[in-house]
């Protein structure tokens, strides 16, 4: 079932990257009954609700590019989005970042067992990472999945995209009754919605949903606020 998902999204996959794959299902099963990454413990629900949802990033033009990119992955999780990606796009260079310590310890130890050499993580949290000047609009796309409500999503994740870089965010059907109310804190960020992608599972699993906001200026000093701030008083 694995083989038949990935190439029902067209990807040029190589006999290293299929390995990889089939690696990557057993390793996160086989984590997954250990330590509770997720609630997902079906194999074919990890295919379909990790894997190729992961994967329907590929669709986009985001990142279909000959360029070296800088890729962010903020609330990693158990490595998704950011294991599947860093397979399919080995010369780009992807940030996994997750404050939880047991999730960052099995995405190194999986890295490491796929032969990633085109990943780094990191427990810090985001509203440090946005302040540093090593990370601060240093990312040409920074991607989220599951990572927080909306609002305080951008103010955490617009800091870091370097200008006429990209934030992705996966989401689901609700996030379009917030997008209106939301776009003066995308200006504000220095962000502008530049597309808006649907995307049905199989299965009847869910309906994926992309918001791509360029970044078109430079985020306000001031932002993201402290730890704890963006969540417990969002940006309205």
């Amino acid at each position: 079932m694995l083989t038949k998902t990935l190439k029902s999204l067209d990807l040029a996959l190589s006999k290293k990257q299929l390995r990889q794959f089939e690696k990557l299902l057993e390793l996160y099963l086989e984590w997954n009954s250990k330590i509770n990454l997720s609630a997902i413990k079906d194999a074919k629900e990890t295919i379909i609700k990790h894997f190729y949802d992961s994967l329907l990033i590929t669709q986009l033009d985001a990142l279909n590019s000959k360029l070296k990119l800088t890729v962010a992955d903020l609330g990693t999780g158990g490595g998704f989005p950011l294991l599947p990606l860093a397979i399919v796009y080995p010369d780009n260079n992807f940030l996994g970042v997750d404050s939880v310590q047991k999730k960052i310890t099995v995405v190194k130890t999986i890295a490491k067992e796929l032969d990633l050499n085109n990943l780094k993580t990191s427990m810090e949290r985001v509203e440090t990472l946005g302040q540093k000047q090593k990370h601060r609009e240093k990312f040409d796309i920074v991607l989220t999945r599951a990572f927080a409500k909306w609002h305080t999503l951008l103010e955490l994740a617009l800091p870091l995209v370097k200008i006429k870089g990209k934030l992705i965010a996966y989401q689901g059907p609700q996030i379009l009754a917030e997008l209106e109310q939301s776009e003066k804190i995308i200006e504000l960020l220095g962000g502008k919605i530049q597309k808006i992608s649907h995307f049905e599972l199989p299965e009847n699993m869910g309906e994926r949903i992309f918001i791509e906001i360029e970044k078109i200026k430079n985020t306000p000093k001031q932002y993201p606020r402290e730890i704890g701030i963006p969540k417990k008083k969002p940006l309205s």
